[in-house]
């Protein structure tokens, strides 16, 4: 499969099955997303629900090697 197709389906999935209006009753959390093709998202985890918003390419998480994907989470939400 094409990577570009692939990177494709992650954001369809973070927007379809990780998106909702519901309040997140945790602490806020923001999850990062990286595929190591050079696209980023962040999942916003709050009160408002959870929200997907990609990233520029040159956002990858400093953690991220060039042998996976990375995953990565902090506390705060992400700004919309």
């Amino acid at each position: 499969m094409p990577a570009e197709v692939a990177i494709d389906g992650v954001a369809e999935f973070l927007d379809t099955c990780n998106s909702t209006p519901a309040a997140w009753p945790h602490e806020a959390a923001t999850i990062h997303y990286h595929a190591i093709e050079g696209r980023s998202w962040l999942l916003a985890l709050d009160g408002t629900g959870a929200w997907p918003a990609p990233l520029t390419d040159d956002a990858a998480p400093a953690s991220a090697s060039a042998t996976g994907s990375n995953c990565s989470s902090s506390s705060g939400a992400a700004s919309r």
